[in-house]
């Protein structure tokens, strides 16, 4: 094989399908290639919190859910199609959240900074150990 041929096939790739997310019926929803491949109760939602990727260049703003009964979490990210509309709604649906944490998450810059934002914090002793 080729040098340049070496370089083709290690930058060949497919582009991730895109995600779309959606609030319906106290449902947290993601949409793939039209159909929906994952469904999140809102009302199972113990801790919603916001943390930043370092995508070297770039940073990320993320939203995570963690959900009771559960050590995963869930996550939205900036990039996803309805992320902002989402952002507006969470307030209807998660009382009393914070809605003062974006600067405190985004700067400085390239850090993760997570905070949680509405209910029980957890996650941002997890992510300091």
């Amino acid at each position: 094989m080729t040098l340049v041929s070496k370089i083709k096939e290690f930058f060949k790739h497919t582009p991730p399908a895109e995600i779309s997310i959606v609030i319906k019926d106290g449902k947290l929803c993601y949409i793939e290639d039209g159909s929906v491949t994952l469904e999140l109760s809102l009302d199972s939602v113990t801790e919603v919190f916001a943390f930043k990727v370092d995508l070297w260049a770039i940073d990320c703003i993320c939203i995570g859910f963690c959900i009771e009964g559960s050590e995963n979490y869930y996550e939205i990210n900036e990039e996803m199609i309805g992320y902002k509309v989402l952002l507006d709604q969470l307030p209807k649906y998660f009382k009393d959240i914070k809605e003062d944490w974006f600067d405190r998450v985004a700067f400085p810059a390239f850090e993760t900074n997570c905070e949680t934002i509405w209910g029980e914090s957890t996650m941002p002793e997890l992510w300091s150990k």
